[in-house]
């Protein structure tokens, strides 16, 4: 579901309501504001129409309707943060600026959802584009993100400018790929264990690779020592990094190509954790799944800090479940998390 703006205007910051060139409109669900340019910087924006349309919306379950408060009496130009006590979340919504997800586990329950959200737009005067919604779909793309029931997975514009992508031979078009890699990231099992090779790597590092003799034993290296990143010890520490980063940029544009669905997680299904160290990055997945076939709900991973890289192996595994976070709330599961190591 798409909001469309609202209507009307509201001079603030100014006791003269003719408009002046240095001020700017910013689109409010129930009017336009105008707000002078000292008093609003323009990247605030986004924030403050999220946090109007927090408000607006109904949070809690079971709350009234949210009455359309009175602006020719409000001298408040921005409203409050909306509160949150830890109560369940109305609506089975999510909503990020203009776009509002719903979602219900049946037509009915949908349908009912659907009309309660309804009523609260026509009592906050938000109007809905209809051409740009979607109703009864049972896969949505909303923020680049492909929904469905069964569960979240990648939605890329064009796949084959990463898989396809040489071995970046500058810091530039290194930093660029890592960059176009963060949102796959979730996707990506152990993604932090390939990405730290990378992000070691130097402008220095990069001018000495670029000799054509240095590309040619290195690529033979690469050959020898296999797909083990921790490598072999024969080749020199500086051929190492290479042959390491070599690996880890296959590595990736093949996990790139085969991001998995991450599953919804189910309160009836045995939560199972499966957990990885080595010298440099840690990694956790939260999964479940019947008759030993296992399907990723959550993946996790970051590198390991300074005073973290000397931390025994079990030390790093604990260190991998913080980054899970598994103390969060799952909703149902009352059975205890199997760990296993990998």
């Amino acid at each position: 579901m798409v909001l469309l703006a609202g209507y009307g205007e509201w001079i603030l910051g100014s006791d003269d309501a003719r408009p002046r060139a240095s001020d700017f409109s910013l689109h409010h669900p129930i009017r336009t504001i105008r707000v002078e340019q000292d008093a609003l910087r323009p990247k605030e924006r986004p924030q403050i129409y999220q946090r109007i349309l927090d408000n607006a919306l109904p949070r809690l379950e079971g709350d009234p309707v949210s009455k359309q408060p009175d602006l020719e009496t409000n001298s408040e130009m921005i409203p409050d943060e909306p509160k949150n006590d830890g109560k369940k979340s109305v609506l089975g919504r999510r909503s990020y600026i203009d776009d509002i997800l719903i979602t219900a586990e049946s037509w009915d329950h949908l349908c009912n959802r659907v009309e309660s959200l309804l009523d609260v737009c026509d009592e906050w005067n938000l109007s809905i584009s209809v051409v740009k919604s979607f109703w009864g779909k049972d896969q949505v793309e909303y923020l680049e993100h492909k929904v469905s029931s069964h569960g979240l997975e990648a939605n890329p514009k064009d796949l084959s400018a990463l898989t396809d992508l040489p071995f970046p031979g500058s810091l530039r078009a290194m930093q660029s790929f890592l960059g176009s890699l963060n949102y796959y990231s979730k996707f990506m099992e152990g993604y932090a264990i390939y990405a730290a090779v990378l992000y070691e790597l130097r402008e220095v590092d990069f001018a000495a690779m670029n000799k054509p003799e240095s590309r040619s034993r290195i690529r033979n290296l690469a050959v020898a020592v296999g797909d083990d990143l921790e490598g072999a010890d024969e080749p020199a520490e500086a051929d190492l990094r290479w042959i390491r980063a070599h690996k880890s940029v296959a590595k990736l544009k093949e996990k790139v190509a085969t991001t998995p669905i991450l599953r919804h997680f189910q309160p009836e299904l045995q939560p199972v954790v499966v957990v990885y160290a080595n010298g440099w990055a840690i990694s956790a997945a939260l999964m479940q799944g019947r008759d030993a076939v296992f399907h990723p709900v959550v993946f996790a991973s970051r590198t390991l800090k300074s005073n973290e890289l000397n931390y025994g192996i079990v030390e790093k595994e604990v260190l991998a479940l913080l980054v899970l976070d598994l103390t969060r709330p799952w909703p149902g599961c009352s059975d205890p998390p199997v760990y296993k190591e990998c």
